[in-house]
C-alpha cells in the first residue's frame, strides 16, 4: 500500500488532543507480507517524539534488532481498531490502544493509584480498585479473536509468563530477556487459574502497566486480581447463556467471585441483568457442590478422554420454581450423587433397572459343564462356541427387604467362563505338578490318571464363581444382619477386585520364579575376581603345600 501525505506534520497538529486512529499517525499501513515497508512505518512510530525511550520500543528493539518493524507489524495485524492515545492516556509499556473501549484506562488508573496510600493497599479482590467497569454481558466479541487468546493461554500454561494476547512476538524473545518484559505468575497463580479451554482474557492492567507489575508494586497487583474476578464472573455467566456449560473455577476463584455484588458481573448494556444475577448465584451454588466432591476432576478427566478442554467444564441446566433458581448438572455424572435435570434422573432411573436385570439374569445363568442350555431350556451335549458377552455392569444401588441400602458387587458369572477352556488347554498335568495340588485337589493316587489343564482351570473358576454367588445369595436374604458386614462380605467378589487380586498373585509368584532362578543361575558362576585370586593362591603355595594332584610350578625342577 503505497504511502501519501506527510503524516509527521498531522502527527504535531492530532496526537496528544483526542485518541485518533492510529494509522492517522504513522500514515497508511502497508500490507502484512510487505515486511520491508514495515521499517518505514517503523521510522515513523519512533519519529513520534515520545515513544522513543519507552519500554515498549525497547521490547520490540530486543526481539528484532535486525527486523525493525517486525513485531509492530505482527501486533498491528492483531489490533485493526488501533487507537493513538491521547496525552492522558500514554504509558511507557504500550504506545497504542488496543482498541477504543480501552480509552481513558490508563488516566483513570493514574488517578487512583495517586489517591491511594501503597502502604494500606490489602492483598484480594477490592471492588474499589475496579478500573474498567465491565466487560458487560453481550459485549462486542469480535475485539479479540478466538486463536489470539488461545495462543496467549498456551504461553502462559507452557512458560508461566502473563502474555497478552497481542503480544505474539513473545516466542521470538530470548529467554533472558523475558523476566525484563513480560510479567511472571505469581506462585499463587493455579488457586485462581480458569480451566484450560476457559479463554478469559487477562486485565488490561497486564498490557498497560506490566512494568509496575514486574517491580511488584501493590496497587497494581490489587487491580490485577480485582478485575481477574469479574472477568472470570462475567465469563461463567456468558458461557451458561452461549453453550449450557459450567466451568468448573478452582475453590478460590469461587470464593472471590462471591465477595462481589452480583450486579458487577450482570450488567448489560441496558442496565443490571437481574435473571442474570438468579443464574449467577445458581451457578455458583453448584459449583460450590462441585468442589466438595473429591472424585469430580478423575470423573470428567474419564469423560473427556484425549480432550483435555472437555476436563474443565460440566453441562448444565436451569430451574425456577417461584424465585429460586437451581442449576443442575445435564450430564450423567455416575457415580457421583449431585442434582441432575429431570433428563438425566429419567436416563439413570432406566439404566439402573436395566443392570438390575442384567445381575438377575447373571445369577441365573447355568455353570458351564458338559450340558449347556439350549433354545426353550434344551440341553446340547456337546459345549458350545464361547459367546460374545456385554461388558461387566458397574455396581448399583439397590434396597434390601428391610428398606436398608445393599451395595451389591458385580460378581463374576458362570458364562464368564469361556467354553474353549476344556478343548484348548487338553494336555494333562505334569506329575510334578499334579502332586503339588495335592492339598488342594487331592490327586494323590498314583493310579488315578492326572486331570487335564483345561479341567483343573475351569473347575477352580467355577468354585470361585459359585463362592461368590452364595454369598450374594445369602447377603441378599438375610436381612437381619447389619447392611455394612454384609457389605464387607461382598466386597471381595467384586469382579474388579477379583481381577485386580489374582492379577496381583500372578505377578507375585512370576517375581518369585525370577528370583529363584536367578539363583540358581548364580550358584554355577565365579566372579572374574575371584578366578585371580585362586590363581594366586595357587601359585604362592610351596611344593610341600600343594596338593599332589597339581604338578610342580611352571619352571621349576621337573618342568
Amino acid at each position: 500500500m503505497a504511502d501519501s501525505g506527510d503524516p509527521a506534520n498531522e502527527a504535531t497538529v492530532v496526537e496528544g488532543a483526542t485518541p485518533v486512529s492510529l494509522a492517522r499517525i504513522l500514515g497508511p499501513l502497508p500490507g502484512f507480507d510487505s515486511v520491508p515497508a514495515w521499517e518505514v512505518v517503523w521510522g515513523r512510530e519512533r519519529a513520534r517524539g515520545w515513544t522513543a525511550q519507552t519500554r515498549a520500543h525497547q521490547l520490540m528493539v530486543d526481539v528484532d534488532a535486525t527486523y525493525p518493524g517486525n513485531t509492530l507489524r505482527k501486533q498491528l495485524a492483531l489490533c485493526p481498531r488501533a487507537l493513538a492515545p491521547s496525552a492522558r492516556d500514554r504509558c511507557t509499556a504500550q504506545t497504542f490502544l488496543r482498541h477504543a473501549g480501552e480509552i481513558g484506562y490508563v488516566g483513570f488508573f493514574r488517578t487512583q493509584a495517586d489517591s491511594v496510600e501503597m502502604a494500606n493497599v490489602p492483598w484480594g479482590p477490592q471492588i474499589s480498585f475496579l478500573i474498567r467497569e465491565g466487560p458487560f454481558l453481550g459485549g462486542p466479541e469480535e475485539l479479540v479473536s478466538y486463536s489470539a487468546l488461545a495462543s496467549a493461554r498456551h504461553q502462559r500454561d507452557r512458560t508461566g509468563f502473563f502474555v497478552a494476547w497481542h503480544q505474539v512476538e513473545f516466542p521470538s524473545m530470548p529467554s533472558m530477556r523475558r523476566d525484563r518484559h513480560y510479567v511472571r505468575a505469581p506462585r499463587w497463580w493455579g488457586s485462581v487459574e480458569v480451566p484450560y479451554g476457559a479463554l478469559v482474557e487477562l486485565p488490561p492492567v497486564v498490557t498497560y502497566f506490566r512494568d509496575r507489575l514486574i517491580d511488584g508494586d501493590a496497587f497494581s497487583w490489587a487491580v490485577f486480581i480485582t478485575e481477574w474476578t469479574v472477568a472470570t464472573g462475567v465469563f461463567l455467566v456468558e458461557e451458561y447463556r452461549r453453550a449450557q456449560r459450567l466451568w468448573l473455577y478452582p475453590r478460590r476463584l469461587a470464593g472471590w467471585i462471591r465477595q462481589f455484588d452480583s450486579r458487577h458481573f450482570c450488567r448489560g448494556r441496558d442496565g443490571l441483568d437481574e435473571v442474570a444475577e438468579r443464574e449467577l448465584r445458581a451457578l455458583l451454588d453448584l459449583l460450590d457442590l462441585l468442589n466438595e466432591e473429591p472424585e469430580v476432576s478423575s470423573r470428567m478427566t474419564q469423560l473427556a478422554g484425549s480432550s483435555r478442554e472437555r476436563a474443565g467444564w460440566v453441562r448444565v441446566g436451569m430451574t425456577t420454581a417461584g424465585d429460586r433458581t437451581e442449576a443442575q448438572v445435564a450430564e450423567d455424572l455416575s457415580p457421583l450423587e449431585v442434582p441432575y435435570t429431570d433428563d438425566v434422573q429419567r436416563h439413570r432411573s432406566f439404566a439402573s433397572s436395566y443392570r438390575r436385570q442384567s445381575e438377575v439374569r447373571a445369577l441365573e445363568a447355568p455353570p458351564p459343564g458338559s450340558a449347556y442350555a439350549g433354545p426353550a431350556g434344551s440341553a446340547s451335549a456337546s459345549p458350545a462356541a464361547p459367546r460374545l458377552m456385554p461388558p461387566p455392569p458397574p455396581r448399583s444401588r439397590h434396597t434390601s427387604a428391610d428398606g436398608a441400602p445393599l451395595v451389591l458387587v458385580s460378581n463374576l458369572a458362570g458364562h464368564d467362563i469361556p467354553a474353549s477352556l476344556l478343548g484348548s488347554l487338553s494336555s494333562p498335568l505334569s506329575p510334578s505338578v499334579a502332586a503339588g495340588l495335592i492339598p488342594f485337589l487331592g490327586y494323590g493316587d498314583v493310579d488315578e490318571p492326572a486331570p487335564r489343564v483345561g479341567s483343573v482351570i475351569t473347575g477352580l473358576l467355577q468354585a470361585i464363581v459359585d463362592l461368590g454367588e452364595a454369598t450374594t445369595a445369602w447377603a441378599m436374604a438375610e436381612t437381619s444382619v447389619p447392611v455394612s458386614i454384609r457389605q464387607r462380605l461382598l466386597a471381595p467378589f467384586d469382579r474388579l477386585t477379583m481381577r485386580n487380586e489374582l492379577r496381583a498373585r500372578v505377578l507375585a509368584a512370576e517375581r518369585i520364579n525370577e528370583r529363584r532362578a536367578e539363583a540358581t543361575r548364580s550358584r554355577g558362576r565365579v566372579r572374574p575376581r575371584d578366578e585371580a585370586a585362586s590363581a594366586a593362591a595357587a601359585s604362592d603355595m610351596s611344593p610341600a603345600t600343594r596338593p599332589r594332584s597339581e604338578g610342580p610350578p611352571s619352571g621349576g625342577p621337573g618342568a
